[in-house]
């Protein structure tokens, strides 16, 4: 159970770390155009991987433990076959789909000619192969294979990124070869070290095909509705926000998605030991994998919250001051996704795919409602807490589903029962301890800046020797008017003013400040006039 999830962390580690490295090292080297285009291709080619996967992978991790090793060496080959068959469509499909439309962008010239193009069609390949060679490993009990890929394509970047740039190569093309071969390399090395037996006869192609294109499906738009949240709620901030919160909403959902990395490969391993062992002895691995999972997020929400702002401050711009709030509402929501994670391991177990692919859609949908709904109305930090609330919503309402599911099976003797519920009830007490701790955050932030924006009778130090002591207005001291300037242009030629609605919460926060006066200003030059009529400057 616990070697899967070494292997996991491990593996994800290792390629994270060995990737920033890499394209940190790229970005001094090639120019920054033609990085924009390969992530663009590559950005587009792991996409696809998730799509063209079809489910194969977590089929795999399934189905495998109960197949002898020719059996398993068929079904994965086959469904290696399957999904490169798909890819290969799929991707021809963006490339033609690309040159008929004349889609301009970093997307577009990555496809404007054939070596390019045929780099995106093999990079599509080799996306849609790790995604399901990476998962059947854990059917296979060889989650070490995972790791020895990962390493593989990682290191083996770094020799052929040397000879393409003493060679002269400095182009996107380049940069996409040093990305895809490496994983095609990766994946003929793992394939070798798996050294699975050649099969005698059994099933053909299509009777396979026939057989177990269902299950594997059921997982597949499980998987889709599980991937959806961390793919739309990117959207949802782009939707919603203006241009400079959604770089810091962006920054922050970056660095929330590693922190929620650890607990769900936690619950991949549970998943991969259930499928060899059974439903059953899930349950009582969950009793206690459950409780380590917690623990580790909270863990993490608190390095989060206590390291953030350092970290933040690597990327520059800002983002210690912008992002840091954000990432402080993000990350305590991991510990109902840990619960989440649990509960679709063990439904994927016991095959209740309808049940887990409805509540998960259910989960989607509350979602992106909150997101967007906070979105609109107070920007990335609104956002936040409305991605956090529906996450506490979802909490709140199974809860008792959760704390069921990690009580024993059948009728257990009396101290394993009071184990059970001890756990059930640690894990309702944690979740509304996180919800508790959200809601005294909120109230501590509000505190907090109504505090600051009191002035008080505090005297304030300035250069020198000179000290200026502040007071409140009263009626014999009115004081002068206080006049705060809100710029509504944002510098930005695509979009060069803000939306009306964020100039409405920027003046009310300067009158909340104390203004008397707040004046809006415009830039005339980037002010266009319409066709016809006069110019409406509301």
């Amino acid at each position: 159970m616990w070697a899967p999830f070494r292997s996991l962390l491990g593996a994800q580690a290792a390629s994270a770390l060995l990737g920033l490295v890499f394209w940190v090292t790229v970005a001094r080297l090639v120019p920054a155009h033609g990085v924009g285009v390969a992530t663009a291709a590559i950005s587009t080619q792991t996409l696809l991987g998730l799509f063209c996967s079809l489910g194969l992978g977590t089929f795999l991790v399934a189905e495998l433990p109960a197949q002898g090793a020719a059996r398993q060496r068929t079904l994965l080959l086959r469904s290696l076959l399957v999904s490169a068959a798909v890819a290969v469509v799929a991707a021809g499909v963006v490339v033609a789909a690309v040159g008929a439309s004349g889609i301009g962008g970093a997307l577009g010239e990555a496809l404007s000619d054939p070596a390019r193009a045929a780099a995106f069609v093999a990079g599509s390949v080799a996306a849609v192969w790790v995604a399901v060679l990476d998962e059947a490993v854990l059917g296979l009990r060889r989650s070490g294979v995972q790791v020895t890929r990962n390493l593989v394509a990682s290191l083996l970047r770094f020799p052929l990124a040397g000879l393409l740039l003493l060679a002269g190569s400095r182009d996107a093309l380049a940069l996409q070869v040093c990305w895809v071969l490496p994983l095609l390399v990766s994946v003929a090395v793992a394939w070798r070290v798996l050294r699975l037996p050649t099969a005698g006869e059994g099933p053909s192609l299509r009777a396979d095909i026939s057989r177990l294109h269902a299950p594997a499906l059921h997982h597949y738009r499980l998987n889709l509705a599980i991937a959806a949240c961390t793919q739309l709620v990117p959207v949802a901030a782009a939707l919603t926000l203006e241009t400079r919160e959604n770089a810091a909403f962006a920054i922050a959902w970056l660095l929330a998605t590693f922190a929620f990395l650890p607990p769900y490969l936690l619950a991949v391993s549970l998943f991969a030991h259930g499928a060899g062992e059974g439903p059953a002895a899930l349950r009582v691995t969950m009793r206690q994998t459950i409780v380590v999972a917690l623990g580790l997020s909270l863990v993490i929400c608190a390095g989060a919250w206590t390291l953030g702002r350092p970290v933040l401050s690597i990327f520059g711009g800002g983002y210690a001051d912008t992002s840091y709030v954000v990432l402080a509402l993000l990350v305590p929501a991991g510990a109902w996704m840990v619960v989440k994670d649990h509960l679709v391991a063990l439904w994927r177990s016991e095959k209740r795919f309808h049940l887990a692919t409805r509540l998960a859609s259910v989960a989607l949908m509350l979602e992106l409602a909150g997101a967007a709904g906070g979105g609109v109305l107070d920007g990335a930090r609104g956002l936040a807490v409305g991605w956090l609330a529906a996450m506490v919503l979802e909490a709140l309402l199974l809860a008792p589903v959760a704390r069921r599911l990690v009580r024993p099976v059948g009728p257990p003797r009396d101290e394993h029962d009071e184990r059970g519920r001890a756990t059930g009830t640690l894990v309702v007490g944690v979740l509304l301890a996180v919800a508790g701790l959200v809601v005294g955050a909120l109230l501590v932030t509000a505190i907090l800046r109504a505090v600051d924006s009191d002035e008080g009778d505090e005297p304030v130090a300035a250069s020198g020797a000179t000290t200026l002591r502040l007071c409140r207005p009263t009626a014999d001291r009115p004081g002068p008017l206080v006049d705060l300037g809100v710029t509504t242009s944002t510098g930005i030629a695509s979009s060069p003013h803000l939306r009306p609605l964020l100039v409405d919460r920027l003046v009310t926060s300067a009158a909340g400040a104390g203004a008397d006066v707040v004046s809006a200003t415009l830039s005339w030059s980037s002010l266009q006039p319409p066709a016809t009529g006069a110019v409406d400057f509301r």
